[in-house]
């Protein structure tokens, strides 16, 4: 599918950088609110991606893989990365339906279960977990991105959440050091180690 047959719901301002790769499709969240996916949910931000079904078992160990992420992200989570969870099955995946796994999960504030009309979150799932060949890859993966960076991955959900948690480190944003620069490399001529033994880094 392309941009000039995307189904109705899915025009996009000209303005995103990346439109070409995430859709800016309409969404609406377990909490009864409705939102642009690139615009208001994925532009400038760190994000996980995963699919759901509420009927699904695979989808039900992915969630407690998930929980298990947001459980160890603390107040990284809202913040620095956001996780979205969106339905394989909108016509059963209801809001209510998913405010009610999100109750199940725990799921804080910056984690959202995503539902929408199924044309427009189809054409979503075929951009982020469809491979070259046609293979429909979004029930085993889970997408990660910097996406104010331009940087995106994907990581296998049976790979838990060590797993998934070093990829996101891969790409989140870092907080600049402060304060007076230290000298780092190696030791002025002169200095000499022990056997075995290492310079602090950052001493002179």
């Amino acid at each position: 599918m392309n941009e000039n047959n995307m189904p109705a719901g899915c025009a996009r301002p000209l303005r995103v950088p990346n439109a070409a790769f995430i859709p800016n499709v309409v969404v609406e969240t377990h909490d009864n609110r409705r939102a642009f996916f690139y615009d208001d949910l994925v532009r400038g931000k760190t994000v996980l991606i995963h699919c759901v079904a509420t009927e699904d078992a695979g989808s039900s160990e992915n969630l407690k893989i998930m929980a298990n992420v947001q459980s160890q992200m603390g107040a990284r989570l809202g913040q620095k990365v956001f996780i979205y969870s969106l339905a394989l099955d909108p016509e059963r995946d209801t809001p209510q339906a998913l405010r009610a796994l999100a109750r199940k999960h725990g799921a804080r504030d910056g984690w959202l279960f995503l539902t929408g009309e199924p044309a427009p979150l189809q054409f979503l799932r075929e951009q982020l977990f469809t491979h070259s060949g046609g293979h429909d890859c979004s029930s085993s993966l889970i997408r990660y991105g910097n996406e104010a960076c331009g940087v995106w991955g994907a990581v296998l959900a049976s790979g838990g959440a060590k797993a998934i948690l070093e990829r996101l480190s891969w790409i989140e944003p870092r907080q600049r050091p402060t304060g007076q620069a230290r000298r780092r490399g190696p030791a002025p001529r002169g200095e000499h180690c022990a056997a075995g033994a290492m310079i602090p880094r950052g001493e002179p």
